[in-house]
């Protein structure tokens, strides 16, 4: 009989809260720009950058403590991560319209196209940050 590898919700979960907390601030600075005037258009490559770097921290995380399932682990971090940060923004978005801080119209295609994309990016950079991380972890008697 072989072991079956499973996700680790305390596994996943630390890696989604950690990648959170990393574009979190990032987000806030973006906010505090553009309400100054700046264009954080400009900014897009780089917040692309520390989002995939989130993204690998969070598998990275979960691959570390779920040894036995690391990929596994490491992709629902990097999903995981994604959904959550999708509720932030999606919150953040509506008090701004309720504020009326907000200018920016979307599109019903191309919200649910960028979600999937930004979904299939966050689980292959968790997949990613899980492989790292497992190779990281210490291995008994080595």
């Amino acid at each position: 009989m072989s072991a079956v590898n499973v996700l680790r919700r305390e596994a996943f979960g630390r890696g989604a809260l950690v990648a959170v907390a990393i574009l979190a601030p990032f987000a806030a600075l973006v906010l505090i720009l553009d309400r100054a005037g700046v264009d954080v258009e400009r900014l897009g490559a780089l917040l692309f950058l520390v989002a995939v770097g989130a993204f690998v921290i969070a598998g990275l995380v979960a691959g570390q403590r779920a040894t036995d399932a690391p990929f596994s682990n490491g992709f629902a971090a990097g999903v995981g991560a994604a959904l959550l940060w999708t509720v932030v923004w999606a919150c953040i978005w509506v008090l701004r319209k309720a504020v009326g801080t907000s200018s920016s119209v979307n599109a019903g295609g191309g919200i649910v196209l960028q979600f999937a994309t930004m979904l299939l990016i966050a689980g292959g950079c968790g997949l990613l940050g899980g492989a790292i991380g497992a190779r990281l972890h210490p291995r008994d008697g080595e």
